[in-house]
């Protein structure tokens, strides 16, 4: 690597980083990744699975600085039965008031299924001892064959937002490249209303991917999305968010599991062909 260093910077440049990961695969057969933990990754896939892993993980993986992502403290089933009071002061320390306890576990998603809402997660609960140590424990026992390494998430709650929803970087229908956003004013629900599909008052926005004009309220969601997208290769993602005034919030991002994906250059090239058609 040192010896083709120039050669690697040239080539490499103005590519993403899945470009580069993949290359290192193909070139050795055994490659790491350290970020707080080591993963060991013999196809690109693995890449895939350790970015991710848990929903904290993935939050972990894709920080950007223009969406905001609420502090949480990220630990296991393990790490809280023989750690518990060090968790606890560990949440008490870095954390606000009001939080939520998150499922965070692998089971939930992952690049081949979603169990998106499987699991219980607990908004509103006081930074107390006692109520974390309940809320923790809830969240726990809702696991199907809770092993030592399922993960959980304490995470600062996000109270003040206009609104929230989610967004899917394609049509989960057609697999079509568009930004499909499904949003709500925090006055007829939350994100929970939208995925869970019990709410009547959501907004839908829709956005042809190649579109240069991009509402400006969707502009940094727009912008997350594409940096996900570069870093992984994956075009199709699914991401829960809150919009204050001024900030984006991402509480979620995870693979949009489909049952099919057209690429994008034979659904530009029939909508291209039939816009001709148009025209004639």
């Amino acid at each position: 690597l040192n010896k083709n260093s120039k050669k690697l910077y040239r080539t490499f440049y103005n590519k993403n980083l899945s470009s580069l990961i993949l290359y290192l695969i193909k070139k050795f057969n055994y490659n790491y990744f350290l970020d707080g933990n080591v993963k060991e990754c013999n196809v690109y896939s693995d890449y895939l699975n350790f970015l991710f892993f848990t929903k904290g993980h993935a939050l972990s993986n894709f920080s950007f600085k223009e969406i905001k992502i609420n502090k949480f403290v990220n630990f296991t089933f393990n790490e809280w039965k023989h750690n518990k009071s060090i968790i606890l002061q560990d949440i008490q320390n870095k954390l606000k008031n009001k939080l939520i306890v998150r499922s965070s576990s692998s089971m939930e998603d992952n690049l081949h299924f979603s169990n998106a809402g499987k699991y219980l997660s607990i908004p509103n609960i006081s930074n107390t001892k006692n109520n974390l140590s309940k809320s923790i424990k809830k969240v726990f026992n809702t696991y199907d064959n809770l092993n030592l390494d399922d993960f959980i998430i304490v995470q600062d709650m996000q109270l003040n937002y206009h609104s929230s929803g989610v967004i899917f970087s394609r049509d989960i229908e057609n697999s079509s490249p568009y930004y499909v956003i499904n949003q709500i004013e925090k006055k007829h629900g939350d994100t929970s209303s939208v995925t869970s599909g019990i709410s009547s008052k959501e907004k839908k926005t829709i956005i042809l991917k190649s579109s240069k004009i991009i509402p400006s309220n969707f502009l940094k969601l727009v912008k997350f999305l594409k940096y996900v997208e570069n870093i992984t290769g994956i075009k199709n993602l699914d991401c829960e968010f809150a919009m204050t005034k001024k900030e984006t919030v991402i509480f979620q991002i995870r693979p949009l599991v489909l049952n099919k994906v057209i690429p994008d250059k034979k659904i530009f090239k029939k909508i291209n062909n039939e816009n001709k058609l148009l025209k004639n």
